[in-house]
């Protein structure tokens, strides 16, 4: 059956290769030298390139020989510019941790010619990971300069551990040169203590674990913003009139937004459509209300993470009496169960019109975690589900069949 498959013509082989991943695809170079270097010269339509993949392949072939970073290198760069396609689509290359040997100086030309590559094929979603081109050094750093002048196909950026070496000139790169660019993200890249975000078209922007200290965001067709830092930000919004989602995670946001009504978060609560917030206390620092709260007139969704039950109600109440239009409250417990306050201290003045569904994850089955759902039903009279991401001890403990017995009957419990 091999022997009548390797007898049809190349383009029906490449035709069927065409619809492998490149790793499977690269594996059909054992079959027989006939195969061997058929899976290089397919069009793919996500070319998607792992070392892993690229180590596995180089082992097929050489079995007795550890590959040599610099093949490998080069055979992403083979692969890249055997393929015939006038487009691709989608680019992914990726250099995952778990093959941080590949160490040592960072030579920058290799990089560049992906970049130049990925210009000319009209690339418009690229992902990009390159932590274990490691190093305390950079070669041939000048030839960053002669990356083309602009990159008009690129709509979607992925950038991922990037080294602290290139991290800002590959982003400055692409945020000056992709007039087209929609959707940004950015995650693990160090380097980046000062960051500057001048994009006319970006629509979606995510910071997660970089080592941002300050962010100053320009973008007037920026509609969401997610930013996940260990520890507090300085935020600068100078031109984001579209913005609607927020999330802040990682750090105690709740902070953020409240700490002063002149901060930039502050004043742009009025306009979002959807807000999430973290929620970590502190021993030694008294949870207050929020006081002086802005009416949130558009907010629709709602996301708290939290660890302690009063710090839930101090957040949770507030918001939910500034925000007459809100459909959705999600509270997502970080510690497994919230313990401490009694029905008394809920202190809702009016009852919610629109409120519609209310999420719960990590439900342990506390008696005040079951009181609260239930008080949530009879506060919103328009509350139709409330959706539960139980805890495995809630299930032992009949938490849900107390919960179920709480909540009046035209509410639906789904258990998720």
């Amino acid at each position: 059956m091999d022997y009548l498959i390797s007898e049809l013509p190349d383009e029906i082989l490449e035709n069927i290769i065409s619809h492998l991943s490149i790793k499977d695809a690269a594996a059909t170079s054992i079959l027989s030298r006939r195969w061997r270097h058929l899976w290089k010269y397919i069009d793919y339509p996500i070319l998607d390139i792992d070392l892993a993949d690229l180590i596995s392949i180089s082992s097929y072939e050489n079995p007795s020989s550890q590959p040599v970073r610099s093949e490998i290198l080069s055979l992403v760069s083979t692969i890249l510019d055997r393929h015939q396609g006038s487009t691709i689509p989608e680019l992914r290359i990726r250099f995952p941790y778990c093959y941080s040997s590949f160490g040592g100086e960072v030579d920058a030309r290799p990089l560049v010619c992906w970049i130049k590559t990925a210009v000319k094929k009209k690339v418009k979603n690229l992902f990009l990971q390159f932590n274990t081109l490691g190093g305390n050094t950079i070669t041939n750093a000048r030839t960053f300069r002669t990356l083309p002048s602009s990159f008009s196909s690129l709509v979607s950026l992925c950038l991922v551990a990037l080294h602290s070496l290139y991290s800002r000139t590959l982003i400055n790169y692409f945020l000056l040169n992709s007039p087209l660019l929609e959707m940004l993200f950015i995650q693990r890249c160090s380097g980046l203590t000062n960051l500057k975000i001048y994009c006319p078209n970006l629509k979606h922007l995510t910071l997660s674990d970089t080592s941002t200290e300050h962010l100053e965001i320009s973008a007037p067709n920026l509609e969401s913003f997610k930013f996940q830092h260990d520890s507090q930000p300085t935020l600068v919004f100078k031109n984001v009139p579209s913005l609607k989602h927020i999330s802040l995670e990682g750090f105690d946001s709740y902070r953020l937004i409240v700490s002063s009504n002149r901060n930039p978060i502050f004043r742009l609560l009025t306009q979002l459509d959807s807000l999430a917030l973290t929620k970590l206390s502190q021993a030694d620092i008294t949870s207050s209300p929020i006081i002086n709260f802005p009416v949130l007139k558009n907010l629709k969704q709602l996301d708290l993470s939290i660890n302690s039950y009063s710090d839930l109600l101090n957040t949770l109440i507030p918001l939910l009496q500034a925000s007459p239009e809100l459909l959705k409250v999600s509270l997502i417990n970080l510690e497994n169960g919230v313990y401490g306050c009694s029905r008394g201290e809920y202190a809702l003045s009016s009852r919610h019109q629109c409120l519609e569904v209310v999420e719960i994850v990590g439900f342990m089955g506390s008696g005040e975690e079951i009181e609260l759902a239930g008080y949530l039903a009879e506060y919103a009279t328009s509350l139709k589900k409330i959706i539960v991401h139980p805890h495995y001890e809630s299930v032992h403990s009949g938490g849900l069949v107390r919960l179920r017995l709480r909540l009046p009957s035209p509410v639906e419990l789904q258990i998720i």
